[in-house]
């Protein structure tokens, strides 16, 4: 758990403080979710910039500490959407899908690499108003564009 101790967040907070006492230690603030962009559209493309984008997420088949760049889409009818990185200026990316619209929200699925490609793709089964949280980073800190096509049917 990391704490804070005279504002500045330190992991080791709690050590020092029964070591040298430097003061009362708080827990971390929520979470926050910054959304680059969001869409209700059938079929759009989503993108955004991971320069100075900060890691809001932990994608279950990512690197450990990698930016993430958050979009929120809400299915405008049920059935299965397609979410897909191909054409993102980043290389190498990593996709998580997840169920709602807070960064703590249950994970539905995560993608690095599709097939032998370097790009992530995921399939994932929505009802009508759904909203999902899409977060893609890269999988060794390169700086760029990303995008994320989404599709209604799976591609």
């Amino acid at each position: 758990m990391y704490t804070s101790c005279d504002t500045e967040w330190d992991a080791l907070c709690v050590d020092i403080v029964r070591s040298e006492g430097c003061g009362e230690c708080e827990p971390l603030p929520e979470a926050t979710c910054h959304i680059a962009a969001s869409s209700s559209e059938l079929s759009d493309v989503l993108s955004a910039s991971l320069k100075g984008a900060a890691d809001d997420i932990e994608c279950t088949c990512g690197s450990f500490l990698e930016a993430d760049v958050l979009f929120l889409y809400t299915a405008p009818e049920s059935g299965t959407y397609s979410f897909d990185t191909a054409g993102s200026e980043v290389s190498d990316t990593v996709l998580s899908v997840l169920s709602g619209s807070e960064c703590s929200d249950e994970e539905l699925g995560c993608n690095d690499d599709r097939a032998e490609q370097l790009r992530s793709q995921l399939n994932v089964e929505l009802s009508a108003g759904q909203k999902v949280l899409i977060a893609v980073e890269s999988w060794d800190s390169e700086p760029g564009m990303v995008q994320v096509e989404v599709t209604a049917g799976s591609a």
